[in-house]
C-alpha cells in the first residue's frame, strides 16, 4: 500500500515508520464501520445462515470460508476486522460465554492466523 503523504524520504519518516500499517489497519475498521452501518455484515450473516443446515459445525465451517473469501480480496490485516462485523449479529443472538461463539472466534483467528503464515512461505 502506497501512502503519498509519507514516503521514506518525507521528514516524518524517523518519527512515524509504522503510519502505513496504521493506514492500512484503520482503512480496515473503516471498512468494517461502514458494512456494520449499513447493514451489509448482517445480510452477509443472514446469507451464509440461509445456505447452510442449522448444525454448529457447518455454520462454524461457512463462517471461515467466508473469512477465507475476503482475505483472498483484500488484506490479511483487515480480514479479521471485516469478518468480525460479519460475526457480530451471530454472537450478539446467542447467550453470553456460549462456547459455540468461542469456537467461532477462535475458528476465524486460526484461519486468519493459517492464512497469514501460509503466504509467509
Amino acid at each position: 500500500m502506497y501512502c503519498a503523504f509519507l514516503t521514506k524520504y518525507s521528514p516524518a519518516h524517523p518519527l512515524f515508520p509504522a503510519a502505513q500499517t496504521i493506514m492500512l489497519l484503520l482503512g480496515g475498521f473503516a471498512i468494517a464501520s461502514a458494512f456494520t452501518k449499513h447493514f451489509i455484515a448482517k445480510r452477509v450473516a443472514v446469507w451464509v445462515l440461509g445456505k447452510v443446515s442449522a448444525k454448529p459445525h457447518a455454520v462454524l465451517i461457512a463462517n471461515m470460508f467466508v473469512a477465507t473469501f475476503a482475505s483472498m480480496w483484500i488484506t490479511n490485516v483487515a480480514a479479521p476486522v471485516l469478518c468480525f462485523s460479519v460475526l457480530d449479529p451471530i454472537l450478539r443472538t446467542l447467550p453470553s460465554g456460549h462456547s459455540f461463539g468461542k469456537a467461532l472466534v477462535l475458528g476465524e483467528s486460526f484461519l486468519h492466523l493459517y492464512l497469514r503464515l501460509s503466504f509467509i512461505r
